[in-house]
Formats: structure tokens, sequence, C-alpha cells
């Protein structure tokens, strides 16, 4: 297994374009066209979830919310 960690909204350029929401992929800083869950996140990165655990803002994302949890 592995784990994403992605940090949403805390990123300063984030903050001056809310439009292009900026998260943070272990480490990695990427600039999306529009908010995303975490699923349509996995989705585009061709990341499987069952595979994987997902932390957003230091808090644990279980599987069953991935379609509801809304990184902004």
């Amino acid at each position: 297994g592995m784990l994403i960690v992605l940090t949403a909204g805390m990123n300063p350029a984030a903050r001056r374009n809310p439009l292009m929401p900026t998260i943070t992929i272990n480490g990695e800083s990427k600039s999306f066209p529009a908010s995303l869950s975490v699923a349509e996140l996995l989705n585009q990165l061709g990341k499987d979830a069952k595979k994987l655990a997902v932390e957003v803002n230091r808090e644990l994302v279980s599987r069953s919310r991935h379609a509801e949890a809304v990184l902004k």
C-alpha cells in the first residue's frame, strides 16, 4: 500500500487564485482547474484507491468518503 498526503487550500498560490486550487501531493504542488473530490483526483492521477490510503490536511479520509471529500 501507499499513503498519498494531500494538502489543500494551505498554499499561498491557492489563496491568490481560488479558481485554480493548488493541491500538494506527497510534497509536490499541482494546480487543478477546479475543485476536485478525492475520488476525482485519484482518477486524474491514475491511482487505484484500493491500493492506497489518503490523508487530507493531516486527516485520514476513508475510502467510503473519497467521492464526497472535496479538495478546495
